[in-house]
């Protein structure tokens, strides 16, 4: 018994290391290919890099990357051409090929981040408004479904 008596109590151990921590690994966002390429409303058709061999102080390289919209977005197609002219951050540079029903972004690696924040700003908004139409086409069915039940009901009444 003298034993426990010697031990400490819980309040009173001591021990060696005094916070645990554990090592987080930072998950980078995407570059601006994956994030295409991860996205269900547009398909990548090319991409491409290059640098500046005449200046290689610089030490910049330039990536353009050739997309198309999806079927399911294709409808919204206006709505895309209307976020896309209501202004760029700098250093985006996306650009609409009307010949091809392609679209075009331009950037530098450094600001891939920017260009991954605005495309993201931009596909979160027609997701929404694809959440929107969506809910509206359920709506307008049920209510002409509560319509024509209630013609129907009416006009039961009326044989009766």
């Amino acid at each position: 018994m003298s034993s426990l008596s010697s031990y400490p109590s819980s309040s009173e151990r001591i021990f060696s290391f005094q916070k645990v921590s554990r090592k987080t690994s930072e998950n980078p966002q995407p570059v601006v290919l994956d994030y295409l390429l991860e996205s269900a409303q547009v398909t990548v058709i090319e991409n491409t890099a290059f640098d500046f061999p005449n200046f290689p102080e610089s030490n910049k390289i330039f990536k353009v990357i050739y997309f198309e919209l999806s079927d399911a977005s294709k409808e919204l197609k206006g709505l895309f051409r209307g976020l896309f002219s209501l202004g760029k951050p700098k250093g985006v540079i996306l650009e609409e090929i009307k010949e091809k029903d392609q679209f075009v972004v331009k950037y530098y690696e450094s600001d891939a981040q920017v260009v991954r924040t605005y495309l993201s700003g931009i596909f979160s908004l027609v997701e929404g408004e694809q959440r929107f139409k969506s809910l509206l086409k359920k709506i307008i069915i049920n209510q002409e479904k509560f319509r024509n039940e209630e013609a129907l009901l009416q006009k039961e009444l009326l044989a009766s």
